[in-house]
């Protein structure tokens, strides 16, 4: 993987490859997944050249870096109920960063793709699955029931849909209660590398990524 810590606009890459580390590991715990046994990922998730393309810039610290999505994981990850919900985001966080940045000086920071990114491409035209950092809360009411519904986002080969992981119901009928689901998608990284991008003169013209 070519790396230079200040690059021009004329010199970022529309693709990269990066080498699997290897030998890393991240452990998914039962009472933070609302799985039944912990979920471990290695560096074996990923290929040994993980290929990413280029889906914007972002702005850290008054400093502009290039973004790009990644290959999803060969494994998924199991969520479940209310535990899911409340932790998907510093699960998948974690498993990015752990196998993918710790350590590395070319990348910035990893982290799971989110909705706000599938704007910057064409997703809709990939045969892929994978679960999104963004979540939903909603409430269903009528006269005489309400229930509360937690949902986590994923994409389902090129649509979002919303994975209902845990309802909480608000009812004088004491007969109905919580009910929890369980969904499981592979993880899409994205990343930022450590590489400063010089001589934007016009933001308007780049695609900027949150």
């Amino acid at each position: 993987m070519e790396y230079k810590t200040v690059i021009t606009t004329d010199e970022v890459q529309k693709n990269i490859v990066i080498p699997n580390m290897e030998g890393r590991k991240y452990i998914a715990k039962k009472e933070d997944t609302g799985y039944d046994e912990d979920q471990v990922f290695t560096s074996e998730i990923f290929p040994k050249e993980n290929s990413g393309k280029l889906i914007g810039f972002t702005e850290i610290e008054s400093k502009i870096h290039p973004v790009y999505v990644l290959d999803v994981t060969s494994k998924d990850l199991f969520l479940c109920g209310k535990e899911g919900y409340s932790n998907i985001i510093t699960i998948i966080y974690g498993i990015c960063n752990s196998l993918l940045c710790q350590d590395r000086e070319e990348i910035l920071l990893a982290r799971s793709i989110t909705d706000s990114d599938l704007c910057c491409f064409n997703y809709n035209k990939e045969p892929q699955t994978y679960w999104l950092a963004s979540k939903k809360a909603s409430r269903d009411k009528n006269k005489y029931w309400s229930y509360n519904r937690y949902s986590v986002k994923s994409v389902w080969y090129g649509k979002v849909k919303e994975n209902l992981l845990f309802e909480m119901a608000d009812s004088i009928n004491s007969v109905m209660s919580d009910r929890e689901y369980m969904y499981n998608f592979p993880i899409r990284p994205v990343v930022v590398l450590n590489s400063q991008i010089i001589g934007i003169k016009k933001k308007s013209d780049y695609q900027w990524i949150e």
